[in-house]
């Protein structure tokens, strides 16, 4: 009876050192899980492919609502401009100074819209491309890390531009359906960011790249009724963000597929 307990213990081992788990535990005994972060992520996506994990409707939840907090805050600053005056004066000035004004108010909100959600949302540098480079496995064809900052600072420029030409056509207002629409594409793009550059949730980061283009393709659509020109500025920006969702989904079929929602840890 012992040697057929062993022989039964030693199958077991064999079969569990065969399959991804097994495998897992093994390289932690070994102290492989223990070495570069690049090697810990890479193990731990192989491993976690197959699996099937809990969805975390709390952390959807949060993501929902900051994205609801922060279309809320720049909807209210959009009224608050409209009521304060200060285009009216300023273009009592000149004519062109509301314009020049939305122009770069609305530059400088495209670069830094983040700091009005309430989660933590950077956006990678080229240094931090680079780590992500090494951390994740990437297509051929990614650009150069160097290429995102000079891209998103262009389509800073293409959205501020389409909204100074929004706001010329639609009688000197700000709080109109366009613009609207361009803050809620700024608030589903700020909570990406903290979904894929803080949470590292690749899984989550397919259909959430998804709602940032389509949110995007939303906003040019809402301009065309208001200035064709203005649709025309921004078109670009939806054609970034159609590259920007196959690149995240090519990530995220090379590091194991995750699933494509939060999942409880």
């Amino acid at each position: 009876m012992a040697s057929v307990g062993m022989s039964w213990a030693v199958s077991a081992g064999l079969i569990a050192s065969r399959s991804p788990t097994g495998a897992v535990r093994r390289h932690a005994r070994s102290g492989i899980l223990r070495g570069p972060l690049p090697l810990r992520r890479t193990v731990r996506a192989e491993a976690s492919a197959g699996a099937r994990g809990a969805p975390d409707f709390e952390a959807v939840g949060r993501y929902g609502a900051a994205t609801a907090a922060e279309t809320g805050i720049l909807t209210a600053l959009m009224w608050a401009v409209d009521s304060s005056g200060l285009l009216g004066a300023a273009a009592r000035l000149h004519s062109t100074f509301p314009q020049v004004l939305i122009f770069v108010a609305f530059v400088a909100l495209s670069l830094r819209s983040r700091v009005f959600n309430p989660l933590p949302a950077p956006r990678p540098k080229v240094s931090d491309e680079v780590r992500a480079k090494q951390e994740r496995r990437r297509p051929s064809w990614t650009p150069p890390g160097i290429v995102f900052p000079i891209v998103w600072s262009t389509m800073a420029l293409l959205r501020a531009g389409s909204i100074a030409m929004v706001f010329a056509a639609g009688g000197g207002v700000l709080l109109q359906p366009a613009v609207i629409a361009l803050c809620l594409h700024l608030a589903v793009g700020d909570t990406w960011n903290h979904v894929n550059n803080v949470q590292d949730d690749l899984g989550s980061a397919v259909p959430g790249v998804l709602l940032v283009w389509l949110t995007a393709l939303h906003a040019i659509w809402r301009m065309g009724h208001v200035d064709m020109q203005a649709a025309y500025v921004l078109a670009p920006l939806g054609i970034w963000l159609a590259i920007a969702s196959c690149l995240v989904y090519a990530i995220w079929e090379l590091n194991g597929k995750p699933e494509f929602y939060p999942v409880k840890s």
